[in-house]
């Protein structure tokens, strides 16, 4: 099962996530979340892969503008044998804006030949952007393989002059940097053309703009093709547009 939520309310919105599942024998989840919108986004994730062979994969992104703030958490707990569990985060800010990741894994002790991962990273475009990401394992069983890597940095300024010695201006070479950064999470994500989908808001934000929904109504999702092959197999798929 895939949960996917692009979160593009308007700028003065507060908004809590809190989502919980527990996984059976061989089952695979998928929670996806992307922020846009909102003044203040708080998400929980909490996952237990309680069956062998089970797999959970935590995929998010952020674009935080003016005074926004993002606080993120995930918790994944293995608690049988072969499982695997895997967090991408990716955010990018400017203004004043803020963000949180926090990533726990937990093994416990019977849960040999785990698979875990946390890879959380954060780009920061302004002096007043600020990010702080906080991947935290806990493992207590030998038979396993756990890593995490983490940065929080300023767009790599090599970067923007190559793409100006191509003619690219440095505002556009900032955006494609930004949006490619974000896009290696969207990539993974078993949904076809998801990024095309969720551009043109990124976009509207990009430019300083609050995303508008068609007359006023509440905003659906276009319909959406789920992909699969020998790693992302066959996928049940719920989506939310908030």
């Amino acid at each position: 099962m895939l949960f996917l939520t692009v979160h593009a309310p308007d700028l003065r919105t507060v908004s809590v996530y809190r989502r919980t599942a527990t996984t059976g024998a061989d089952a695979r989840i998928g929670w996806m979340w992307n922020g846009l919108g909102g003044y203040r986004a708080k998400i929980r994730n909490h996952t237990r892969l309680t069956g062998r062979g089970s797999v959970a994969e935590d995929l998010q992104t952020f674009y935080g503008a003016k005074d926004q703030s993002f606080d993120s958490s995930f918790d994944l707990t293995h608690a049988s044998t072969d499982t695997h569990g895997t967090s991408y985060t990716r955010g990018v800010f400017t203004d004043e804006a803020r963000g949180m990741s926090r990533g726990l894994v937990r093994i416990e002790p019977d849960a040999r030949k785990t698979v875990a991962l946390i890879s959380e990273h954060a780009m920061l475009l302004s002096r007043g952007a600020r990010s702080d990401t906080i991947p935290i394992l806990e493992i207590l069983c030998r038979d396993v393989k756990a890593t995490h890597s983490t940065s929080v940095a300023p767009v790599d300024p090599e970067k923007i002059f190559y793409l100006e010695s191509r003619g690219v201006t440095a505002p556009d070479a900032i955006r494609m940097i930004g949006e490619g950064f974000l896009s290696s999470v969207l990539d993974r994500a078993p949904i076809a053309g998801l990024r095309e989908i969720l551009y043109p808001a990124l976009q509207a934000r990009w430019d300083g703009q609050e995303i508008v929904w068609e007359d006023g109504r509440y905003p659906v999702l276009p319909r959406l093709e789920v992909t699969g092959n020998e790693l992302t197999p066959e996928w049940r798929f719920d989506s939310k547009l908030r």
